[in-house]
């Protein structure tokens, strides 16, 4: 059965007894809240919980699309800034005496007189906030290329070193005389859309026009006259 607001005053007003307070202006602001639409004692709930509110989690899905070069570069600016916004909105505002308790002078009176009704400082653990942040990621085509020793145009002999090719990337070649490409890659790009350009006569920068393009494909490619060499894609040729 529920109380009624003569009953609620006189079980505040007992509560308060018991625990030693004074019963002045404050007090009485809040215990006589219960006669009319306010809640005193969930005004002081309100006001004494304290919320935590965890750090902003980011989580990031990516979708490939589209090819790459390694002249492009990705800018974590948008990222940054999204993590600072979600901050600013997880904050709270803080919490104001009500209006009808203007008897209690600040926050320690309003506390004091909150707690001779039950209502203590409390701690509340907020859901942790999450941002789905979703980025489209380019495929970088890319080639292996293995370097041989000597002067051979085979791909003969043990390899000296190998490291990838990646599209759009020059490659200067003032030393060896035969290099093997292959294992392009990734799976979801089509080597056919792809070619290995080069440039002679001492072009160590593939400037200017290239001398001759070659298919993508695992081979062995003669660098007698082969000075720089860059892989180069379609733009439709990771989809």
């Amino acid at each position: 059965m529920r109380l009624s607001a003569l009953s609620l005053a006189a079980f505040y007003g007992s509560l308060a007894a018991a625990a030693g307070c004074n019963k002045d202006n404050c007090l009485r602001a809040v215990i006589a809240s219960a006669f009319t639409t306010r809640d005193g004692v969930a005004d002081c709930h309100a006001y004494l919980v304290t919320t935590v509110t965890p750090a902003v989690s980011v989580v990031t899905s990516t979708v490939t699309s589209g090819v790459s070069s390694v002249t492009e570069s990705y800018n974590n600016l948008r990222r940054r800034r999204l993590r600072e916004r979600a901050a600013v909105l997880a904050g709270r505002a803080a919490p104001t005496i009500p209006a009808y308790a203007s008897a209690c002078s600040g926050a320690v009176r309003y506390s004091s007189a909150c707690s001779c009704v039950g209502v203590t400082s409390t701690v509340v653990m907020a859901p942790t906030p999450v941002i789905t942040v979703t980025e489209t990621a380019s495929a970088l085509p890319t080639l292996l290329a293995t370097n041989y020793p000597g002067t051979s145009i085979v791909c003969a002999g043990e390899a000296v070193n190998s490291f990838p090719v990646l599209n759009g990337q020059c490659i200067s070649n003032p030393t060896y005389w035969s290099i093997n490409l292959g294992s392009f890659g990734p799976s979801s790009c089509d080597q056919s859309k792809c070619g290995v350009q080069i440039w002679g006569g001492g072009n160590l920068d593939c400037f200017g026009p290239p001398t001759d393009t070659l298919p993508a494909s695992d081979f062995c490619m003669d660098c007698s006259d082969v000075w720089s060499f860059r892989l180069s894609c379609a733009s439709d040729a990771c989809g």
